[in-house]
Formats: C-alpha cells, structure tokens, sequence
C-alpha cells in the first residue's frame, strides 16, 4: 500500500479522536473539577500534535495540488478542499495561542471551540466524500 493511503488512513482515527478529545474538554471547562479539565487538555494537546504531525505529512503528498492553489483563485478548483485549508490553519493557530495563555475559560478559548466546530463538520464531509477510494485501496479485494 502507498505511504499515502497509510497517513489517509491515520488521519481518520487520529482525527475523531482530536474531535471527542475537544469535546470532552469542552465539556470539562462547564464542571468544577479543575483537574479533569486539566487531563483532557493535555490529551486533545497530544492528539492533536500527533493529528497536525500527521496533516503535515498529508499535505506534503498533495503539494502538487497545493502548488496548483496557488496559481487559480483559492475557492475556484476545489472549494470544500480550500475552506477547510482555511478553518484547519486558523483552529491551529488559535490552538497555539491557547498554549501560551491560561486556555480556561478565555475568549480565545471559545474561539477555538467555534472555530474547531467549523473545521470538524468540513473535515468529516471531506473525509466521508473520500472513504470510498480508501476502502477500495486498503482491502482491494473486498466483495459487498
């Protein structure tokens, strides 16, 4: 199998996780145990480094599409694909800026959790628009 249906294929685990991971964080800021909110900040930090890791590598293997970006209009060729450039860029950077600051209940904070909404319902609508090749790829000789 291709090095880049391996990371296609980490991606999706990888990525639930990130997504359940800021959930449960979310959901820990609403409670009074400081703790747990803690806990589940430095997992969705882990996962979430191994998941842009591994973005990384992804975005490495469709440079040539990402050089062809750039010579047409950002929304032109691939207007999912480019939103959600866009939203996984600015969660990313509101990710680090939550790092250098007290994360808990901050505006930044919220921001993150709007913005990483956004980039979770794109990344699941272009994951699920491409589950099918990466089936065929993995068990190619898989019957219905």
């Amino acid at each position: 199998m291709k090095i880049i249906f391996k990371i296609d294929c980490g991606l999706y685990p990888l990525g639930l996780f990130t997504i359940l991971s800021g959930i449960c964080l979310h959901t820990a800021g609403h409670g009074d145990n400081h703790q747990i909110w803690e806990i589940w900040a430095v997992v969705h930090s882990v996962i979430a480094v191994s998941f842009s890791v591994l973005l990384a590598y992804h975005v490495h293997t469709h440079r040539t599409w990402f050089k062809a970006l750039r010579r047409n209009t950002i929304f032109k060729k691939q207007p999912m694909t480019s939103m959600l450039s866009v939203a996984c860029l600015v969660t990313m950077l509101s990710g680090i800026a939550l790092i250098g600051i007290w994360g808990a209940n901050t505006h930044i904070g919220l921001l993150h959790y709007i913005i990483g909404i956004g980039f979770t319902l794109l990344m699941l609508a272009h994951g699920a628009k491409r589950v099918r090749v990466i089936k065929k790829t993995v068990f190619p000789n898989h019957r219905r």
